[in-house]
């Protein structure tokens, strides 16, 4: 605003200067009003119009700023309260959340000791772990998955895998030349049915094997869970479970 006012002074200036060095008139007329003058009068009338005009826009502006900061403040000051706020009821959520859990991982551990005094863990079939393309899996469906040796079947989205008895798969192997195969798998029986909708239990008994076995896979069936665990770890899973299962028979 301040440049433009400047330009505007300059440019007069020089039509000013301009008009006395030629000593240029003109008539004016104002309804029945009429008179001759001076350019240079005109000139100095029309630049002080301009300045008034400029100072009052940029009174405008200044005003205008001023109420926008006011309120910036204001806005300011409401948000600095409301993140106060919430950060106080983050802080009481975190507190309650951290009660809550305490108090409910203290009921599951108890229902867990409870659950695994009862556990007496068994071996039983070795099994295979037999990795298919999924352009079988029909095949799987009408074939392995109604035998007696079949324990699992587990669909992703571009391979299908089966948890199949091993002496079965001797059998059929021939009819899968490209399946992966891994042999080296055991079911563990926990001698405990586990409910289906309970499968917190079984998370529960997981975490008691984590340091015992490499992979752990869940076996569905009619009204609880097998477990398939590698047979290198099979052992070492019955009696960390046995010993578990003593130690909070106690």
């Amino acid at each position: 605003m301040q440049a433009l006012m400047i330009l505007v002074l300059l440019f007069s200036l020089m039509v000013a200067v301009f008009a006395v060095q030629n000593a240029i008139t003109v008539q004016i007329t104002f309804l029945t009003w009429q008179f001759e003058t001076s350019l240079v009068y005109v000139i100095l009338l029309a630049t002080a119009l301009g300045a008034v005009i400029v100072g009052l826009l940029g009174l405008f502006k200044s005003i205008k700023q001023g109420f926008v900061i006011k309120n910036l403040k204001s806005q300011n000051a409401s948000l600095a309260a409301d993140l106060q706020t919430a950060q106080s009821e983050l802080d009481l959520a975190k507190t309650a959340t951290s009660l809550g859990l305490r108090s409910k991982g203290t009921e599951r551990d108890q229902e867990l000791n409870n659950l695994i005094k009862g556990t007496s863990p068994q071996l039983m079939s070795s099994i295979a772990m037999v990795v298919l393309d999924q352009a079988d899996l029909e095949r799987v469906r009408s074939g392995l998955a109604d035998c007696a040796g079949f324990y699992a079947l587990i669909v992703n989205a571009d391979q299908v895998t089966l948890l199949v008895d091993r002496d079965y798969w001797s059998t059929v192997d021939t009819q899968y030349p490209d399946a992966a195969v891994e042999l080296g798998w055991i079911v563990i029986d926990l001698g405990v049915e586990v409910p289906k909708e309970r499968l917190d239990y079984l998370q529960a008994i997981f975490m008691v094997l984590d340091d015992t076995v490499t992979k752990c896979i869940i076996i569905p069936t009619g009204d609880s869970y097998l477990i398939a665990v590698p047979e290198a770890d099979s052992l070492a899973a019955v009696n960390k479970m046995i010993s578990f299962a003593n130690l909070n028979g106690r």
